[in-house]
């Protein structure tokens, strides 16, 4: 079935990573037009020390989700001024040099890949306290959860 809803859904992701416990984890929310929750993931991923890693997996998690819910027109919110930076002008000094080979150079890549088979979307940054329930999602860790 063709899908051809063109309103504009919002998507909120968040990358964790906690050195002290060594455990990383991705959470996101995807909210309709009227406001109601369509999907939210929370995964506990390999650690990684780089939150910057963290961040990207859980933007293309968020993709993927996305693309199961059937949603092509979204705004991405998200808390990490690097990667937004990096999503729209195509590098951050401080976030991501994007050196070849190197992992966040891979994500990058697959994360650009991965939003331009979205319809459309736009990516913002929002202040870390407006991104509470993903953050609170990426942190669940043990509670390996994806709700669609």
């Amino acid at each position: 079935a063709m899908n051809h809803d063109k309103r504009i859904y919002e998507a909120w992701f968040d990358g964790s990573t906690s050195p002290h416990i060594r455990k990383s984890g991705i959470g996101g929310i995807v909210i309709s037009p009227e406001n109601k929750i369509i999907a939210k993931y929370s995964l506990e991923v390999p650690y990684v020390y780089d939150y910057r890693v963290v961040e990207y997996q859980s933007l293309i998690k968020l993709i993927e989700v996305l693309h199961k819910c059937g949603i092509k027109n979204v705004e991405i919110k998200t808390d990490c001024l690097g990667l937004c930076d990096s999503i729209k002008y195509g590098r951050s000094n401080r976030f991501n040099k994007l050196v070849p080979g190197n992992e966040v150079t891979r994500l990058h890549q697959e994360a650009i890949y991965a939003l331009n088979s979205l319809g459309y979307y736009m990516i913002k940054w929002v202040p870390r306290k407006k991104n509470k329930k993903a953050d609170r999602l990426s942190k669940k860790y043990s509670e390996r959860k994806l709700k669609v």
